[in-house]
């Protein structure tokens, strides 16, 4: 990753990498071609957590970074919303299905201005009238980018219902 200049787009969802993101994070702080990362429902804990907020304060070309479904707690969940805020560079990080710990809403949106945090909007928040169905409202993000091929899972468990 440190050299790469031709891959945009590095979808690693679903593969419990564990420690392996400590060096995919180190690859990404020098990144010159990746803009959009998934790393979804990998069991990420606070340590790659803080490991990829450190790569978001230097990366300057990530746009794009999906970490749902992990297990982030407060600790890593406030370092990388505080990157974010830092990096004008990233349009949209998926957060949702983390903890975000002493943070609330307000915090959140303070230190996110442009808007490009999706978070949950879980029980510890207390404006949940204020919560609305849509995702993210930039025409620059492909929201079905980290999304699987549903007729290819499809076929796939037709597969495995033959055996």
């Amino acid at each position: 990753l440190k050299t790469n200049t031709t891959l945009k787009k590095l979808v690693l969802n679903f593969n419990q990498l564990d420690y392996g993101v400590n060096d995919i994070a180190e690859g990404l702080k020098v990144n010159c071609g990746v803009q959009e990362m998934g790393l979804s429902d990998n069991y990420l804990h606070d340590d790659q957590g803080v490991q990829l907020a450190d790569m978001l304060m230097s990366n300057e070309v990530l746009e794009v970074l999906d970490l749902s479904s992990n297990r982030f707690e407060a600790g890593a969940f406030g370092k990388l919303v505080e990157a974010v805020g830092q990096n004008l560079h990233v349009k949209h990080i998926d957060l949702t299905g983390n903890m975000s710990g002493e943070y609330d809403k307000r915090q959140i949106e303070n230190i996110d201005r442009r808007g490009v945090i999706q978070f949950d909007y879980g029980p510890e928040f207390s404006d949940q009238e204020d919560v609305d169905d849509e995702v993210f409202d930039n025409d620059d993000y492909d929201e079905a980018s980290f999304d699987y091929d549903e007729e290819e899972t499809e076929s796939e468990e037709e597969s495995d219902e033959d055996l």
